[in-house]
């Protein structure tokens, strides 16, 4: 048993020094990309701008999808076609949908209206087949908002690295001044590092289509076509906001509600969640167990001195605020146990939710077949 306590905490150790070293060296290669292209000797060839068509996903967004639309709009980058799959919305969202289109009557905004809810990916197909013409292509969540250089930067990056067909955006969450806020902003420091690692190993795959990222026209078909996953790059500069939830209920009420995911993509995530519970737990119980409170305090010390330099090798966030932030780093690491517990009982509540309308379902079919006869 005390073998396993060692191997877990040399693990996360080893881990953790890995991804700090890693997007290190990803932030050099970064700025020398930055730089090749202002003395790039073919810079005019860059500056053609290919057509970037925007698949819009919309499901009852009225509160949020007026200020998505807007970020579209005030982009720095202006050759676009903006592609809305109003999925079953209200009458309200729809109207919101509209009214831009005629406020905006120079720009390409199309309308694609499903009367049922489609998945996510459906959804994605019925843009993308029907109208999407663009060289470049973005799927984007109708409670997103695009960083005002999101389009000019993903279309210089793809101008300068030809091999690349997918770029994974910066999700930067628009978190709530709360316990639950705090957390999921620790989780997205955490995890821009963890990207800029993977990006820098060339480990970025994945099947799922996540909002704001941005395709080639041939890669996102083949994605959708194949089920095949995707070598993505991760790009910093390339932000987009997206809304967090502002309590703990939000968060499981949302989640369980929420049927844009795959049932095969949430039991996947369960099974993650529930193995990295499992392992925060075991350690816990080997250090209080075997009286090792030294190996628990180190793990406690590793993860905070990790989510102290997510922290602060931040971009989107001001000093003063990095400051505030400075002093909740002691806690992180008893937030983030809770806040994966919430996680994980939302998403077994989205699957039983699922397989209680199949069933529901299945019934009125029975009793409508019944009734026929």
């Amino acid at each position: 048993m005390i073998f396993l306590l060692y191997s877990a905490v040399i693990g996360s150790l080893a881990t953790g020094s890995s991804v700090v070293i890693g997007s290190s060296f990803y932030d050099v290669f970064e700025t020398r990309h930055r730089q090749a292209y202002t003395v790039h000797p073919h810079r005019r060839k860059l500056r053609k701008r290919p057509l970037i068509s925007i698949i819009l996903l919309a499901h009852n967004n009225q509160d949020l999808i007026k200020s998505c639309l807007g970020s579209i709009v005030s982009n720095t980058y202006r050759n676009y076609e903006i592609i809305v799959v109003d999925n079953a919305s209200s009458v309200n969202t729809t109207k919101i949908i509209k009214g831009f289109m005629d406020t905006n009557p120079k720009k390409s905004v199309k309308l694609i209206s499903k009367r049922h809810s489609l998945s996510r990916r459906p959804a994605i197909t019925a843009g993308f087949n029907k109208i999407a013409g663009g060289e470049l292509v973005v799927v984007l969540d109708g409670f997103d908002t695009l960083g005002k250089n999101y389009l000019k930067t993903a279309s210089r990056y793809f101008a300068l690295n030809e091999a690349v067909q997918v770029i994974k955006a910066n999700s930067v969450p628009v978190a709530y001044p709360n316990v639950l806020g705090i957390t999921q902003l620790f989780k997205y420091f955490g995890q821009v590092e963890f990207n800029k690692f993977f990006s820098l190993i060339h480990m970025n795959r994945s099947k799922r289509i996540s909002s704001g990222n941005i395709y080639r026209n041939l890669a996102l078909k083949k994605v959708l076509t194949t089920k095949s996953t995707v070598a993505a790059n991760f790009v910093s500069d390339m932000l987009i906001y997206t809304k967090a939830n502002k309590s703990y209920m939000d968060s499981f009420n949302n989640q369980s509600e929420d049927q844009s995911e795959s049932l095969l993509s949430n039991l996947r995530q369960v099974s993650f969640d529930s193995l990295l519970l499992g392992f925060w737990s075991y350690i816990i119980y080997l250090a209080l167990s075997f009286k090792t409170v030294f190996f628990l305090a180190l793990t406690w010390a590793a993860f905070s001195i990790f989510m102290a330099f997510a922290l602060w090798n931040s971009q989107v966030i001001k000093t003063d605020q990095k400051l505030k932030l400075s002093s909740v780093v002691p806690i992180i690491y008893s937030l983030f146990y809770v806040f994966i517990i919430v996680d994980l009982l939302s998403l077994i509540g989205n699957i039983l939710g699922r397989y209680l309308k199949t069933i529901n379902r299945f019934s009125r079919h029975i009793q409508l077949v019944s009734h026929n006869r």
